[in-house]
């Protein structure tokens, strides 16, 4: 894809589980609206990853297997699509220096669903990405609204999906 100077450049940085295959469908999407930098930095794991990775080749659209500088000083907006809701312990050390890197972009930071390293009970591993905007996918998460998560979830934003809601929720005793 060509470099248009006029457009807002965005970088999916995705894992290689349905979060990061959400992040690929997402790359797909936005194609004609912003330059996208595609980065699936690990091979895609789960049956998601594995099917929206091949729909971006399919398409000629490429996807970077590595984070470079370049693409971090160009982007606008990056956005984390790199764990999901299901993150548990401690951060592995491989990627610590990516969400390192990730943190330290001057870029709008967004991430997808939570936050990556922000565990299921809301806490921050070492490095947890630090979003300016959390974009929750058909139903809030519990996690982001822990006293250990205010400093790194931004503003959350929940966008439905036209599926339903009894898909994504289920009563909480949650407040």
């Amino acid at each position: 894809s060509s470099f248009i100077p006029n457009k807002k450049t965005i970088l999916l940085v995705c894992g290689s589980s349905d979060n990061g295959g959400d992040g690929l469908a997402l790359s797909r999407i936005i194609q004609d609206y912003f330059n996208v930098i595609t980065v699936l930095p690990y091979p895609a794991k789960s049956k998601m990853c594995v099917i929206q990775e091949k729909r971006l080749k399919l398409l000629g659209i490429e996807v970077k297997n590595k984070l470079d500088e370049s693409s971090m000083e160009r982007c606008d907006i990056l956005l984390d699509a790199m764990f999901g809701t299901g993150f548990r312990g401690e951060m592995k050390a491989e990627y610590l220096s990516l969400l390192q890197n990730m943190n330290e972009t001057k870029a709008l930071k967004i991430a997808l669903d939570v936050p990556s390293g922000l565990d299921i009970l809301g806490v921050p591993a070492m490095n947890c990405f630090k979003a300016d905007f959390t974009i929750c996918i058909g139903a809030l998460r519990a996690q982001l609204y822990s006293s250990l998560a205010k400093d790194y979830v931004g503003c959350i934003i929940l966008k439905r999906l036209p599926l339903p809601i009894a898909k994504y929720e289920e009563d909480s005793s949650l407040f």
